[in-house]
């Protein structure tokens, strides 16, 4: 169980079981903020891990998160991800064009605090953001005035689910994207 691993245990797993196996690993579950500090401490070696389809990373710390994401957009199999923030944050444009740039994934969960619930919070997609992501879910707070704009974007999606829609009383419209063309 490598929930339950000491850091030192974990070292010990990753450079005798994790690195010799790379190739050959599918599923990654890194649920300790230390073990995603291991696996990325030298970010290009994920790519080594060439048939991973599913990463789920619980109690990441907003400090690696950007470094591991230039690094996922070249695996060729990542269908799924499931991310679990540990720190609040204060930008969701940052963390969806992220999430975006995953060229071959189809379901994303993200889960993430916001730094300050009582200030407005906004996302700005733009029509360069698309993303073939099918099932989306987010449990964090996600502000309506973006909805429309997130399922523009989301033009595969068939599943959204969404545990708290914002709204704001300030909330001023931004640019418009094209309507939302459902198939089914």
């Amino acid at each position: 169980n490598i929930s339950t691993i000491s850091k030192s245990n974990f070292e010990d797993y990753y450079n005798n079981i994790l690195i010799p196996n790379q190739s050959r690993i599918n599923f990654l579950r890194l649920s300790n903020p230390f073990t995603v500090e291991i696996v990325f401490l030298e970010p290009h070696l994920i790519l080594n891990f060439i048939r991973l389809g599913t990463l789920i990373l619980d109690n990441v710390q907003n400090k690696n998160f950007d470094k591991f994401f230039d690094y996922l957009i070249w695996l060729p199999t990542l269908h799924a991800v499931t991310i679990s923030l540990t720190e609040h944050i204060s930008s969701l444009d940052i963390l969806f064009s992220q999430i975006f740039r995953l060229s071959t994934l189809k379901y994303c969960k993200i889960e993430y605090q916001i730094k300050n619930f009582q200030q407005p919070l906004f996302v700005y997609f733009t029509n360069n953001d698309s993303s073939p992501i099918e099932y989306l879910i987010i449990n964090g707070h996600f502000p309506f005035s973006a909805f429309h704009n997130l399922l523009c974007c989301l033009p595969k999606l068939q599943h959204l689910s969404i545990n708290s829609l914002v709204n704001y009383d300030d909330y001023q419209a931004r640019d418009k994207l094209s309507s939302i063309h459902l198939k089914y």
